[in-house]
């Protein structure tokens, strides 16, 4: 849409713009199950296609005109239903989604931001040694609990595999009391994935996205709870 815009299409021209990028549509979420890297070129491939499906239609190559809302198009294939559809253009030109772009505290995904600001905020109040830890229970909202990769305990097989689990980054946080980009990248650390293996992910419907609650038993019987609650 961008891109047709720039161009300065018609509006038919930007219908089939918006066909052929729905049929070039990309982006999995399997390499947080393989530790692969092709997270890092998804968006420069959507970009570049997004630039190719505008010229397609400025040169009047036609595409599907309900290539997004039909019965096999964008929505039933990605969405799986086409009920949002009379909706997608309602705030056209008014809501832009770029303005709730924000700076992550942590190098690693999203879903681990706030189990990971929950834990060391638990470590400050009460100063625990990784070694003493018996378990750890993460309760999040189950998109986030159950995302490819957020719960994965490893092994890992590259140093990206684990940037989208929290029970490694949980991990990280215990060991170094904090979480730096040099210290998520110890994947195949004996002591860190030890730990990891300790960390259980709870879904809970009861707690809001980005949401959490960390409770951390010790090995002798103590327990400590730390809430995350954000809006």
């Amino acid at each position: 849409a961008a891109a047709s815009k720039l161009l300065g299409l018609s509006e038919g021209q930007v219908q089939h713009a918006l066909g052929h990028a729905a049929s070039f549509g990309m982006g999995l979420t399997e390499c947080w199950h393989a530790g692969s890297l092709e997270w890092c070129v998804e968006v420069g491939m959507a970009a570049r296609n997004g630039v190719l499906a505008a010229m397609l239609a400025q040169r009047d190559v036609p595409a599907a005109e309900t290539a997004i809302e039909g019965n096999s198009g964008f929505l039933k294939a990605f969405v799986g239903t086409t009920e949002p559809a009379p909706t997608l253009g309602r705030d056209l030109g008014r809501t832009y989604e770029i303005l709730n772009s924000t700076f992550k505290l942590f190098p690693s995904g999203m879903g681990t931001q706030s189990p990971i600001t929950a834990m060391l905020n638990l470590l400050r109040k009460h100063p625990i040694s990784s070694g003493d830890i018996d378990e750890i229970e993460l309760r999040m909202h189950p998109y986030e609990a159950h995302y490819p990769g957020h719960a994965a305990q490893g092994p890992f097989a590259t140093a990206d595999a684990p940037l989208v689990s929290s029970p490694y980054c949980l991990a990280v946080a215990c060991v170094e009391g904090r979480v730096t980009r040099r210290g998520l990248q110890r994947y195949n650390d004996p002591e860190v994935l030890a730990l990891t293996r300790k960390v259980r992910v709870v879904a809970d419907d009861r707690l809001a996205p980005l949401c959490c609650r960390v409770a951390v038993r010790t090995r002798d019987g103590a327990r400590y709870e730390e809430a995350m609650d954000i809006t």
